[in-house]
C-alpha cells in the first residue's frame, strides 16, 4: 500500500493524480528525470501527451540518465513535445527526429552530466521526475532498478514529483548513493574495489520540494535477450582467450575488473565466463547489469557487482526479486558519475568489452554517431 512506502507521513498530503501534477510542467521547463535504461517516470510522460493531443502546444527540454523506455522517449517524441534531449539515448522515434533536427541533442559523457547540472551549466533544474520504490521516515528517496543522474536532479530540482513504483521495497539497501564534491576543492573518490561502499543506501531529499506524488503499477519495458549467435561467441572466444594468454605470461594482473557493455558481443563474453574455468571469481565494475551477472552470481563466479542499473528480462526479473535477499550482497547501484567515471575506471585497470563504428590512429572511439547521424 501507499502509506507502507510513504514513511514520510506528511508527504502524503502530497498524493494527486498524474494529470494535476503534470501542470508543474510548462512551455520551457527544464524537466530532468530518473532512469537510466530502467528506473525512469511512467505517468507523468502519457499525461503530457494527453495534454497534447487536448490540443495545448508546449515543449520541454528532457534530461535522463541515459536511454530510458518507449514509454518515456518514445511516446514524447512522438506527440513533438521535446526541444532538446540530453544525454544518450537510444530511441528509433526519437532518434529519427533528432536526425530530422526537430530535436536538438547532445551526447554528453554520461559522467560529467550530474556536475553540469550542479554548476548550472545546463540553466535551472526546474522539475524533477522521479522513480522511486519509496520514501524513509526522514524524506529520502529508495530508487528502484537505476540510479543515473537523480541524486543531483532532486538535490538541485526547484519541484519535485515522485512516482512511487510496485518494485518491492527490498530493494532499499541495494543502491549506494555519492555524490563527489565539486572543484576547485574535489577529493578523490574512495573506491579501491568493485564492491567498495562509499555512500548511503538512500538519496537524499528536501520534502519542502516536493509537489506531486503518484502511485504507479506501470513496469520497465524488460529487455529480450536473444542467444548470442555464432560471430559474437566466437569473438568472445578470442577476446577471453587473449585476456587468459597475457596473465598467464605475466603482461597482465591477474582479478582485474571487468565491464561489458550492451549487445551481442558483451553479451557473450560475459556467458563465456560460465564455461570458462580459468576466470574463476570476477570483479564487475559496469553501468548496466544484465541476466548474465545473476547467473555468474548463482555459479559463485563473482565477487562483486557495481553498476548504475539492472536491465532485466521478465524472467531474470523474477527470479531477481524473488532472491533479492542473496544478490543484494553482491550487487550496488550507483550514481553514473561514479560508475562511469574515467578516473575510478582507469585506476582500477577495468578491463572494458564495447562495440564500436570506429576507432581513429589516436584511439578515439565512437560509438553512436554515423555519417554525423545518430
Amino acid at each position: 500500500m501507499l502509506e507502507e512506502r510513504i514513511r514520510f507521513k506528511s508527504l502524503m498530503d502530497k498524493v494527486t493524480d498524474p494529470d494535476t501534477a503534470c501542470r508543474h510542467i510548462q512551455d520551457g521547463t527544464n524537466v530532468f528525470i530518473s532512469g537510466f535504461t530502467a528506473g525512469y517516470p511512467k505517468l507523468i510522460p502519457k499525461a503530457l501527451v494527453r495534454r497534447a493531443e487536448a490540443g495545448e502546444r508546449f515543449k520541454i527540454n528532457l534530461f535522463a540518465g541515459a536511454s530510458t523506455g518507449d514509454a518515456v522517449d518514445g511516446v514524447l517524441a512522438q506527440a513533438g513535445l521535446v526541444a532538446w534531449r540530453r544525454p544518450y539515448m537510444s530511441n528509433r522515434i526519437m532518434r529519427k527526429a533528432i536526425n530530422q533536427a526537430r530535436i536538438r541533442f547532445k551526447d554528453d559523457h554520461l559522467s560529467r552530466l550530474s556536475a553540469q547540472v550542479r554548476d548550472g551549466g545546463l540553466g535551472e533544474a526546474h522539475v524533477a521526475v522521479v522513480e522511486a520504490a519509496g520514501i524513509t521516515e526522514k524524506g529520502h528517496l529508495i530508487p528502484t532498478m537505476s540510479v543515473g543522474n537523480t541524486p543531483t536532479y532532486v538535490r538541485e530540482a526547484q519541484k519535485i514529483i515522485i512516482e512511487i513504483s510496485s518494485e518491492p521495497t527490498a530493494l532499499e539497501g541495494i543502491h549506494d548513493i555519492y555524490i563527489p564534491e565539486d572543484p576547485p576543492y574535489r577529493m578523490p573518490i574512495p573506491i579501491y574495489r568493485a564492491g567498495d561502499r562509499i555512500g548511503k543506501p538512500f538519496i537524499e531529499m528536501d520534502p519542502d520540494k516536493v509537489v506531486a506524488i503518484l502511485s504507479s503499477q506501470e513496469e520497465d519495458s524488460c529487455a529480450v535477450f536473444n542467444k548470442p549467435g555464432e560471430a559474437p561467441r566466437k569473438i568472445a572466444e578470442h577476446i577471453l582467450d587473449f585476456v587468459a594468454h597475457e596473465i598467464r605470461k605475466d603482461r597482465m594482473p591477474p582479478g582485474l575488473p571487468w565491464q561489458s557493455g550492451v549487445g551481442d558481443v558483451a553479451n557473450a563474453v560475459l556467458s563465456g565466463f560460465v564455461e570458462d574455468d580459468f576466470f574463476q571469481c570476477i570483479d564487475i565494475y559496469s553501468e548496466v547489469l544484465q541476466d548474465a551477472v545473476l547467473d555468474l552470481i548463482d555459479l559463485g563466479k563473482v565477487k562483486a557487482a557495481s553498476g548504475s542499473a539492472m536491465t532485466l528480462s521478465h524472467r531474470a526479473r523474477e527470479r531477481f526479486f524473488n532472491e533479492l535477499y542473496r544478490y543484494r550482497e553482491k550487487i550496488v547501484l550507483r550514481p553514473v558519475e561514479i560508475s562511469n567515471s574515467p578516473e575510478v575506471v582507469r585506476r582500477l585497470g577495468v578491463i572494458a568489452i564495447n562495440t564500436a563504428i570506429e576507432v581513429d590512429i589516436y584511439g578515439q572511439v565512437n560509438s553512436t554517431h554515423l555519417m554525423a547521424r545518430n
